[in-house]
């Protein structure tokens, strides 16, 4: 979250993990995924955290790198941050990101992607 939301006007935050105590620069950190920014909260929300759930086996890793190599999910996930979306949108875009995520095919339904995780 703090990735997406800070601003180069901004001073730099620091975050240090607890397990390696190693300090990481949110400001040099952004810069790393300064390609999918915008994207991030799109990421955060399908791939969960402490507090929210998330979708079976895809990981945030696995997320970024698909984004990355997807034009199609990467214009998904600006469908999902465009205010002017309407429901239907934002709906038929989720239908699509899951069979994109699972490797389904365009004419897939959902419940058959299901059975084959």
């Amino acid at each position: 979250m703090l990735l997406h939301h800070w601003k180069n006007h901004m001073s730099d935050l620091y975050v240090v993990q607890e397990r390696t105590r190693r300090a990481w620069s949110i400001k040099m950190a952004q810069a790393s995924v300064q390609d999918i920014k915008e994207d991030l909260l799109f990421i955060h929300a399908w791939t969960g955290s402490d507090t929210t759930s998330s979708i079976f086996g895809k990981g945030k890793a696995f997320l970024v790198d698909l984004i990355r190599r997807s034009p199609p999910l990467k214009s998904l996930s600006s469908m999902f941050m465009n205010p002017e979306s309407t429901q239907t949108q934002i709906g038929n875009a989720s239908i699509h990101a899951f069979r994109m995520i699972y490797g389904g095919k365009p004419d897939e339904t959902l419940t058959k992607i299901r059975y084959v995780l």
